[in-house]
Formats: C-alpha cells, structure tokens, sequence
C-alpha cells in the first residue's frame, strides 16, 4: 500500500454534502459556525452545482464520480472563498473560544487520528489528518463539535447552536496535492488578513515522513 492509497473508500451523503470515508486516507476538513454562510449563500450554491450537474447529464446524457467529484471540489472553494471574508459573529476571534477549538483538535492526537495541519479561523476551521484505529473522520468531527460547542457557549455566556451541523472533505491524492493542501491551510490566516495569528500549527517531522 503506498502512503496515498486509501484503501477501501465509500462514498456517504450527510445532509446536501457528500463525505469520504476511507481507511487509510489523509483528510482535509473544514467546518464553520452556523452563521458564517447566510442560508440565501448556501442554497445559491447548491442551485448552481445542481444546475451544472443537470448540464452535464442532459449534454453527456451521463453523470460520473469524476463529475460529481469535480462539481463538489468548486462548490468547497467558492465556500472556502465566503468563508475567508469573514461574515457573521466570528466568535473564534476570542483567543478563549480559539484555543478551546485548538485544545479539542491536539487532545487524541496520536490515539484517535495523526495530526499533519490545522489552523482555526475566526469563523471557520481547517484541519489535515488521518484516521487510526476504530476512529472514522464523521465521528471525530462529532466529537470536535460537540464539546468546542458546549465549552465556547460558556465562554460567551450563550446557549444554542454553535457549528454548522455538515462539514466538507476531501483526501489528499498525492506528495503535490497533500502539500498543497498543507500550504493552504497555513496560509489562510495571513490570506484573510489575520496579523500575529497563534491559531494555526503544522507538524514537519510528520509531513517529512510522508512526502
């Protein structure tokens, strides 16, 4: 099995979004606070991938994995693109609320998942990892929400949602893509205008052994 070989992948929808489950693969993750995409953003979005898929089938009188794989890839980058300009509370540019979310993503560590990047934005949050043992990437992000959400309402004095309830994946094809992606990651807070941002961590020894 080589480093990129992800073993036995399926395909599981949650809600509108489509999610890899995969054995072997390295992830890359991004969830938000609820009201970082307005509902009217997200559904203009979906209306728009669903009207390219809708293209696509009556053109090519066919719809593949590599279509709807490609459709999905534009979607998460034009709410990648949203995201960075920073709407709704931006609660996580609380130092205290961004280092919850920090703290959550170290704790398992090297028990549940290996770590390669991570980097938690003021309404957002990127993280690069692989799955071990039992562990799958749906109930690690779980985890992740659940607890940040309980802890940064009492932070905040607040009750309620907290986390927009799907997240976006994908894994890494290969060496290129994989530091592509870590170099994104790294990068959005200086991307997004952030100065002196402590929110954000790489692992070289880790990446090392990879590529």
């Amino acid at each position: 099995m080589t480093k990129f070989d992800s073993g036995d992948v399926a395909v599981r929808k949650r809600n509108r979004l489509p999610h890899w489950d995969s054995t072997h693969g390295i992830y890359f993750v991004t969830w938000h606070i609820d009201d970082a995409l307005p509902l009217p953003v997200q559904q203009a979005l979906r209306q728009e991938r669903d009207y390219e898929r809708h293209r696509i089938s009556v053109d090519r009188r066919a719809f593949t994995i590599a279509d709807r794989v490609t459709l999905n890839l534009a979607l998460q980058r034009k709410y990648e693109k949203i995201l960075d300009a920073g709407l709704g509370r931006c609660v996580l540019r609380n130092p205290s609320c961004a280092s919850i979310v920090a703290g959550a993503i170290e704790f398992f560590n090297d028990e549940r998942y290996q770590l390669y990047s991570w980097s938690v934005m003021p309404n957002h949050v990127h993280v690069v990892l692989s799955c071990l043992n039992a562990a799958t990437i749906d109930r690690v992000l779980h985890s992740w929400k659940s607890y940040t959400s309980k802890e940064i309402n009492k932070v905040l004095g607040r009750s309620g949602v907290l986390w927009q309830e799907d997240y976006f994946d994908r894994l890494a094809r290969d060496d290129r893509h994989f530091l592509r992606i870590l170099s994104y990651v790294l990068n959005n807070p200086a991307k997004a205008g952030l100065t002196n941002w402590q929110f954000a961590k790489s692992y070289p020894e880790r990446i090392a052994a990879i590529v």
